[in-house]
């Protein structure tokens, strides 16, 4: 029989897998939206639309997982403070741009739908 530490311990590191699955549906999700290559979203180039979606990736990773900024920012080779800023950027950029706005509310909900 399995104690209730074990199992819990279980159920914690199947609930991280599971988070660190969704961040790479959430990649794959925002790359066919911006027609850009998920290596673009994790690379460190500076050109808006590869921005855009790598933000955007940050902000829908961040509001649909369980894992902390730093693990997220692993899944981009970045780190929990560029998470905070991008994302904070972001928004600043939705709020001028329907377009973008548009975009991210369709990623988000294909990976909110999808990852039920």
């Amino acid at each position: 029989m399995i104690s209730k530490d074990i199992k819990a311990l279980l159920d914690r590191v199947q609930r991280i897998q599971s988070d660190h699955t969704k961040v790479g549906v959430i990649k794959k999700i925002v790359a066919d939206e911006f027609n850009v290559s998920i290596n673009k979203i994790t690379s460190n180039t500076r050109k808006q639309k590869y921005v855009y979606a790598r933000n955007i990736a940050f902000m829908i990773s961040r509001d649909l997982t369980t894992l902390s900024l730093s693990n997220i920012g692993l899944h981009f080779n970045r780190d929990h403070a560029t998470i905070i800023h991008s994302t904070s950027a972001i928004i600043r950029d939705m709020d001028t741009d329907a377009h973008l706005h548009d975009k991210y509310k369709k990623c988000y909900r294909r990976a909110k739908q999808y990852l039920k």
